[in-house]
């Protein structure tokens, strides 16, 4: 038995019997982002970015505290849900939810692709 808290902020109980098709997040997301953060810089400085969801697994909040202490930033948020993460001290660490490769085009990539091709060009050795 597996607790989930959906998007409405809802407590859903799962099961290996549970329909799956119900939780499964699909489509375009508001996303809040944290000043100053990785996410922030990237997407730049946009309080809100909406992206695209395909996905029925989440970030459990109830270890959001245990993450932060060590040093993983929650720097993206949707309706309470856990949408972005970065880490302190990286030049490029950032974990999302969302799919950046489903808006990302040839003459216009995704603002997160295009951070991390920056951050590797600038970080080659």
């Amino acid at each position: 038995i597996d607790s989930f808290i959906d998007a409405s902020g809802k407590k859903q109980i799962r099961t290996h019997k549970s329909p799956m098709g119900g939780t499964m997040r699909l489509g375009g997301y508001d996303c809040d982002v944290k000043k100053g953060s990785l996410l922030g810089k990237i997407y730049g400085e946009q309080k809100t970015i909406r992206e695209r969801h395909r996905h029925r697994y989440e970030a459990n909040p109830k270890y959001r505290a245990d993450f932060e202490k060590h040093g993983l930033i929650v720097c993206g948020e949707s309706d309470g849900l856990i949408e972005a993460v970065e880490l302190k001290n990286h030049p490029f660490f950032l974990g999302v939810q969302f799919h950046p490769e489903f808006t990302s085009r040839l003459v216009r990539p995704n603002p997160a692709i295009l951070g991390f091709i920056e951050a590797s060009i600038k970080n080659a050795r």
